[in-house]
């Protein structure tokens, strides 16, 4: 058996501790939770938003003239209808009605959507400006956003 020198050792030791260092701190630190509007007034984001930009869902890959339709039905509730034309412009009409729901009342910024019960997506309106004219919608995994215009202000 070969014995090493115990500076070799050291040394060696030394490099396992930088290497072992190094790759903790490779890791990835856990995202922030994703900022959102200040306060969103509900009755004025109410009505027609169309999609100008998106990173898209599954559903709206080939989705051409987007637009989603909010209307208040009860305090925190929302009804919601996204329509668009599938695969041009001239495509057929797709039409989905999900639900949306006010989860932070104090901004009511953080929304669920609900497509299929008992689901809640993650919806949160990240930024709107002062003239509710456009918004962004993102998610918390950062996954999907939505870019949207109202129609007279686009």
């Amino acid at each position: 058996m070969r014995h090493e020198p115990p500076q070799l050792r050291s040394i060696r030791y030394l490099l396992c501790s930088l290497t072992l260092a190094f790759l903790m701190a490779c890791q990835s630190v856990p995202k922030q939770p994703i900022r959102t509007a200040d306060h969103v007034d509900l009755d004025r984001f109410m009505g027609d938003w169309y999609v100008i930009a998106n990173i898209p869902t599954r559903i709206e890959k080939d989705a051409y003239n987007a637009v989603e339709s909010y209307e208040r039905v009860a305090g925190d509730k929302v009804k919601t209808i996204f329509t668009f034309r599938e695969g041009g412009f001239d495509g057929e009409r797709k039409r989905y009605e999900p639900t949306g729901f006010v989860k932070d009342t104090e901004s009511n910024a953080v929304w669920g959507m609900r497509f299929v019960w008992p689901f809640k997506a993650d919806y949160r309106i990240v930024f709107i400006n002062d003239a509710y004219s456009h918004t962004i919608i993102g998610r918390q995994k950062r996954d999907y956003v939505w870019i949207c215009g109202v129609r007279d202000m686009i």
